[in-house]
């Protein structure tokens, strides 16, 4: 699970696409399935596995480049891998509404 920091003296950069990764909300398919924006929250690699934040972040193989072996958010490491995940799932998101319109 991803590990973020306790400390209150900590500060993280945030931004739109990291506040995505953290709470989970957003461009997850399990997200816009619960919001009425998608008909199914399955996962594009497998219909059987819904496409939530841990499957993604952690599991999923469409995602597994340049994934950390440990997701700590205090890393630059993973920061950079969860901006970039988001912004590939928005991405996504953006070309199947095409699609649809």
């Amino acid at each position: 699970m991803l590990s973020v920091p306790k400390e209150s003296n900590e500060v993280l950069p945030q931004n739109f696409f990291m506040a995505q990764a953290v709470t989970g909300k957003g461009c997850f398919d399990s997200y816009l399935a619960k919001i009425g924006r998608r008909e199914t929250a399955s996962c594009r690699c497998s219909r059987n596995i819904d496409e939530t934040p841990q499957h993604v972040l952690e599991e999923c193989p469409l995602y597994a480049k340049d994934r950390p072996a440990q997701l700590n958010i205090a890393e630059s490491s993973t920061r950079n891998y969860l901006i970039n995940t988001v912004k590939t799932l928005w991405k996504l998101e953006r070309e199947d509404r095409r699609r649809h319109e």
